[in-house]
């Protein structure tokens, strides 16, 4: 689930200097050495309320940190922890992302906001450039996913899907950054993604297991989000960028859900343990999926929905009509051998 973490300025250096992070932390490009009390040192940026380090520098949690946004005197940052959160680049068990950088890059052209943008716009733009990061991670995930679906001998279509929505990442990522850009004025982007340790390859049934966390219901998820916040927008440039986002995610989970039924259908016993074991956890009681929303909580409703943004009560309702209504129904079909998927 997501998390939201607020700091002081000596609470954050405290969490610095006592991190345990790896060196896969992914802690910004002056991090070459894993030892992460090393991270605050090389940091001379700002603390609040004039800013925020990025997240990869704290202890807690490592690798998985969103961007920093100042809220009063503190810092606060969404986290993933133990989180369906889309299609993740997860290496070694832990999604990974790149760090933020002072680049253009990645975003495409964007009509100006009005001048000196409010609290409420940069919690926004926050949290836009947040799923930016998370879309530019994906790109990678799909790449790796397409050289898995090579090693186990997937048929052309879904090797091609997998390609395909590799590009539509990109995409997103794009369209993500504009209206962060819009929102704040600032241009920053995605710098160099570690990408090392990620072409690992696992077995089919662990492989069926992860798409079913990732795409059969973090993918399905998300883009019942996005059609439900594009269908809110006022913004038409929201709108429609949310709509594309919800049909690509939509699409990125059929590709999910074809790719287990396949794997069901020509692997062993264990696939089907291990994918009725993922749908059991994830279905189960005890399951939650909270995304980024907690960092627009504050922003009036009226203009968290210009700008596609659903709230903490309203997501979690999104999240339990689609498992209801279109996730536990499709995996019982799918499980059941007599019912072609």
């Amino acid at each position: 689930m997501y998390k939201l973490g607020c700091f002081e300025a000596a609470h954050l250096k405290a969490l610095a200097e006592n991190s345990g992070c790896p060196k896969t932390c992914d802690s910004g490009k002056d991090i070459v050495e894993g030892d992460a009390k090393d991270c605050f040192v090389s940091y001379n940026g700002p603390l609040p309320p004039l800013g925020c380090p990025a997240g990869g520098y704290l202890a807690e949690p490592c690798q998985t940190m969103g961007e920093g946004v100042v809220q009063g005197n503190k810092c606060c940052y969404s986290y993933c922890q133990d989180c369906v959160c889309g299609r993740p680049f997860v290496v070694d068990g832990h999604a990974r992302t790149a760090a933020a950088t002072a680049t253009s890059a990645w975003i495409s052209a964007v009509s100006a906001l009005a001048p000196k943008p409010s609290g409420h716009h940069q919690a926004l733009a926050a949290a836009w450039r947040a799923d930016a990061m998370d879309e530019h991670a994906s790109v990678a995930s799909f790449f790796a996913f397409g050289m898995e679906l090579l090693a186990c001998g997937a048929p052309p279509a879904l090797v091609a899907a997998a390609a395909q929505a590799a590009a539509q990442e990109v995409a997103h990522a794009q369209l993500c950054l504009a209206l962060a850009t819009r929102l704040d004025g600032q241009t920053a982007g995605p710098g160099a993604l570690d990408c090392s340790g990620g072409g690992g390859q696992r077995s089919l049934a662990e492989l069926a297991a992860a798409t079913v966390r990732e795409g059969c219901v973090g993918e399905t998820i998300a883009a019942a989000h996005a059609a439900t916040a594009a269908s809110h927008a006022t913004e038409p440039a929201v709108r429609e960028a949310l709509r594309r986002i919800a049909d690509d995610e939509a699409g990125h989970a059929e590709l999910a859900w074809r790719f287990v039924a396949w794997a069901l259908a020509t692997g062993d016993a264990q696939v089907r343990v291990a994918v009725t074991g993922a749908f059991a956890e994830l279905l189960g009681p005890t399951a939650r999926f909270v995304g980024r929303h907690d960092l627009v909580g504050d922003v009036p409703a009226t203009l968290r929905a210009q700008w596609g943004r659903l709230g903490p009560d309203e997501a979690d309702q999104v999240t339990r009509a689609t498992l209801r209504l279109a996730i536990a129904p499709c995996a019982a079909r799918l499980l059941t051998p007599a019912v072609p998927a």
